[in-house]
């Protein structure tokens, strides 16, 4: 039998190793794991010379899903279809919005499987336009490129 103080050792343990270890990011979910993907490409492109770079994102989602890179303001619902958005999604994505900002949003298309979201890509990369992407693995790939305005997320695949 396992004492309370054991429990709390082992969960003071697994915390630390959480964060000195970064095993965070095993936990995270498809958004924020995307998010470190946008990060991680847009701190590649600003220290070159180049004007755009490519980075291999793993969301570790599960089935098929839709990425939504939805830009700052509000997209009515016949833009979000007309630009990939499935009609049968727009009530969840809609849901998802944090305010008008950037966000990256993952729906899967299975609904025993729980959506995300994050607005923290926000800190590298501008959405200039919605970006939807329609996945049947956990492979994402997403092209950057410096704009006027700082780097841009310039597609998604």
């Amino acid at each position: 039998m396992t004492s309370s103080r054991g429990l709390c050792t082992y969960s003071i343990c697994l915390t630390l190793a959480i964060s000195v270890i970064g095993c965070d990011r095993l936990l995270s979910d498809p958004a924020v794991r995307i998010a470190e993907c946008v990060e991680a490409g847009a701190t590649r492109l600003s220290s070159r010379a180049s004007s755009e770079v490519v980075e291999q994102c793993d969301t570790r989602q599960d089935g098929e899903y839709v990425v939504v890179f939805y830009p700052r303001g509000t997209i009515e619902e016949e833009a979000l279809v007309a630009g990939g958005v499935p009609r049968s999604l727009v009530g969840t994505l809609r849901r998802l919005r944090i305010a008008d900002l950037d966000a990256i949003h993952v729906i899967p298309l299975r609904n025993d499987l729980p959506s995300s979201r994050t607005t923290y890509q926000g800190r590298f990369a501008l959405t200039p336009q919605l970006r939807v992407v329609k996945k049947s693995n956990a492979v994402l790939f997403i092209r950057f490129r410096k704009g006027t305005t700082g780097i841009m997320i310039d597609q998604a695949w």
